[in-house]
């Protein structure tokens, strides 16, 4: 890649990079072996390394490592930078390597395998991706994927370490440039495990004060410039403020301010929050100011009796309020022992499963404030209500929601109506979120918890193939042409396809050791939308197999037996009803990839046994992409009319459904499409085709923008994240609430999917929303 090609704001950056280091004299003085690494960290991805080199021309060295790192980025525009030159080498034997890692006496930043450094890794690198196991030993085959992942090496290649008896180690000096401003690289503060972090930027005690002293600034000026707030917190008897502060690597800690005056009251909470900022070399990256607007002194008993109520509530009727409570509570008239409703339902004080106030844990709070233990249940509780103003890592002022129907939304930032742009970033960044969890293998971390930080460690081969076409639809709003990720997350389900003949596979789900329909559908789907989206026929035998083993599963009325055994013996009639809407989805995907009329006679079939089942019944996403799709290539009457039906008798449900349900999104941008084809077949002189008089296509509008605002309520946006066991590893991607906040792989790939159907049909869908259209 030429010079002049490299795009965005990478040269730029990187050139102000290029002068801090000329100008500190860090480059080396005399001639040879000059190295400049580019590292830089993308949102929560993994980070790009590559190394410049040139042995006698540093900016020789510079322009190499900006054209790999161009290469590498695409379209995709980091979010800060670091560059910096390799500033000490020695060559050690790799079994000293290894024994000094594991026993920490080894000071270094990286590792080369050659001596120009194209095998090169970070210190990040070797750690985050586990590289040296228990043993003490290299671990070839994830260098092998991780230097495919970074384009070092080829697929079909394979990098062995065992080849080698001497690796070199290196030192770095350089500068991360963030938002405008330098900081030093600080080796010995890494965390491999951050996600969105590559390297510490060590910040000044100035900085760190000066930094908290503008977002405090910008928050209280909300605070005070919101006449109907102040005047009502002047009538109440005191004034109480709650600063909350996060490095975004930590769980956020709150301090309060009471007293009888806005001012003094800020005063308060403030000089405790800054000694909490000198004394811990603190970084506020994220701060949120909460003014305490309501209370109400109940008995301990009664609140406890309320909160036990929503978790049988939940039970009985599906509302979200299980952990989530939109109160604050307070065991003091001065609030030190207290709790913000995000602390309440993050950090496991209520117990929703077993009921109970957990004072062990409100106590590990309490001392981390410097408080005294509590010892017994008191008497009375003041519940607050707060309004709250946030300030994010790029100083960005929201203000807090309180005053929406009910209480799902409390807390979350007003964003007013999200736009295309909104929209476009949550799908971004929470792919980045899956990726940033993809292992070696191609697989993923199945789920975890943020609000304990507990893993889940089972896995599921239906929702790991989901979760691949999910990364599709990112490089298709990305406009990504390194498929990488998904070619790995492929790679990892191919290896589960087993073979009954030559003409006929399933895929095999290894945990409970059968054949699920749904996981050769989902896979067919999968592949099917790689060949759309990169152009290829390498899937195509593999699309075949399983579409054959479909039909070996659909019997002679249209509907299909669910579960086999591993010996392709049958196990389970019935497992899940939308396997029905998945398999028929993915013959018509065969048909479009084959053009082998059996898979879309097959489908018929089937939709035909929906209709005459009454499918809708369901509230089916699936039978939505089924119906759409169908339409698409037989556009009867009867199809668009279940179609529609599949939505519109099922709209006020979904309307007022109070969980994020994100594959109600899906069901209806289907059949908005659906219907978009009906009114051009109509306007085209179609004269055999009608809009039945039931649907109102502004109603189905209207309902996927509410859809759209009401799910928003499920993304970790900073100001919920901060009260998470590890903030920055959940922000910024969708978790589910009422499942104890529960963040897992097939969730995602349903929000990412739900939200990317909306973004490819927006424009109609607002217009839709805001107009008389045909009825």
């Amino acid at each position: 890649m030429a010079k002049g090609t490299v795009t965005g704001n990478l040269r730029p950056n990187f050139k102000l990079i290029y002068d801090e280091l000329s100008k500190k004299k860090l480059f080396p003085k005399s001639k040879g072996d000059k190295r400049f690494v580019i590292c830089t960290a993308p949102g929560r991805m993994r980070q790009t390394t590559v190394f410049g080199y040139d042995e006698n021309v540093m900016s020789k060295a510079f322009d190499d490592a900006l054209d790999l790192i161009s290469q590498r980025f695409g379209k995709r525009t980091p979010e800060w930078f670091f560059g910096g030159v390799v500033t000490k080498e020695e060559k050690i034997l790799i079994t000293d390597f290894c024994k000094k890692v594991q026993d920490g006496s080894l000071d270094w930043d990286g590792i080369s395998f050659d001596g120009i450094f194209n095998f090169a890794l970070l210190k990040q690198d070797i750690l985050g991706f586990e590289l040296i196991d228990r043993q003490g030993k290299i671990n070839d085959i994830g260098l092998t994927q991780l230097f495919w992942k970074k384009r070092i090496i080829d697929t079909d290649l394979s990098f062995t370490s065992t080849a080698l008896k001497y690796i070199t180690v290196f030192k770095i000096a350089g500068f991360g440039l963030y938002d405008g401003e330098f900081y030093p690289y600080n080796s010995s503060d890494i965390s491999a495990e951050l996600p969105y972090s590559l390297l510490t930027l060590t910040v000044s005690d100035e900085k760190r004060l000066e930094h908290f002293e503008n977002k405090l600034g910008k928050l209280t000026k909300k605070i005070k410039s919101n006449n109907v707030l102040t005047d009502r917190l002047k009538n109440l008897p005191q004034q109480t403020f709650i600063i909350s502060i996060s490095d975004a690597k930590e769980r956020a800690m709150t301090f309060t301010g009471a007293a009888s005056g806005l001012d003094k009251a800020l005063r308060i909470a403030k000089e405790k929050t800054v000694k909490y900022i000198k004394n811990y070399a603190f970084n506020p990256i994220w701060v949120k100011l909460d003014a305490v607007i309501e209370t109400e002194t109940k008995s301990f008993y009664s609140f406890k009796k309320e909160l036990c109520g929503k978790r049988e509530g939940y039970k009985k009727t599906g509302n979200p309020g299980a952990f989530f409570y939109d109160k604050g509570i307070s065991l003091d008239d001065n609030f030190e022992f207290s709790f913000l409703s995000q602390e309440l339902n993050t950090e496991g004080v209520w117990d929703y499963d077993n009921k109970i106030f957990d004072f062990t844990k409100a106590n590990l709070e309490f001392a981390k404030r410097g408080l005294p233990i509590l010892t017994e249940e008191p008497s009375d509780v003041i519940v607050f209500q707060s309004l709250g103003y946030m300030s994010d890592e790029k100083d960005d002022i929201f203000r807090l929601i309180i005053n929406k129907p009910n209480e799902d939304y409390y807390g979350r930032r007003d964003t007013k109506a999200l736009t295309k742009d909104d929209i476009s970033e949550m799908v971004k960044k929470s792919v980045e979120f899956l990726l940033s969890t993809q292992k070696a293998d191609g697989s993923f971390i199945y789920g975890v918890f943020p609000s304990t930080g507990r893993i889940l460690t089972s896995y599921n081969i239906v929702r790991h193939i989901a979760t691949s076409t999910a990364m599709l639809q990112y490089y298709d709003i990305t406009g990504r042409t390194d498929p990488v990720e998904a070619n790995s997350c492929n790679e990892y389900a191919l290896d589960c396809i087993v073979y009954k003949d030559i003409n006929t596979a399933f895929v095999y789900d290894q945990v409970p050791k059968e054949l699920k329909l749904g996981a050769s559908a989902v896979m067919v789907i999968n592949l099917a939308t790689y060949s759309d989206f990169f152009p290829t026929k390498k899937y195509n035998e593999y699309i075949r197999v399983l579409a054959n083993g479909i039909l070996e599963l659909q019997e002679d009325d249209g509907s299909f037996y669910h579960v086999l055994n591993r010996d392709f013996s049958r196990k389970e009639r019935n497992r899940i009803v939308y396997y029905d809407g998945e398999a028929v989805y993915s013959l018509i995907r065969a048909y479009d990839t084959l053009g082998d009329k059996k898979y879309l006679d097959a489908a018929e079939k089937s939709v035909n046994y929906f209709i005459a089942n009454h499918y809708e019944q369901y509230i089916d996403h699936w039978v939505a992409y089924s119906m759409n799709h169908i339409t698409r290539l037989l556009p009867k009457q009867e199809y668009f009319n279940f179609g529609l039906l599949n939505a519109t008798s099922n709209l006020r449900q979904i309307y007022e459904r109070r969980t994020p349900y994100h594959t109600y999104l899906e069901l209806l941008t289907q059949t908005f499409t659906l219907s978009n084809r009906l009114e051009e077949l109509i306007a085209g002189g179609n004269s055999d085709l009608y809009i039945p008089s039931s649907f109102s296509k502004k109603e189905l509008s209207k309902t996927i923008l509410h859809r759209i605002d009401y799910m928003a309520n499920s993304y970790l946006y900073p100001e919920f994240a901060m009260y998470m066991n590890d903030p920055q590893r959940c922000a910024y991607t969708f978790t589910v609430r009422h499942w104890n906040w529960r963040i897992r792989i097939d969730d995602l790939a349903h929000f990412i999917g739900a939200y990317y159907e909306f973004l490819k049909r927006y424009d109609d869908i607002i217009a839709a929303s805001r107009k008389n259209v045909i009825e």
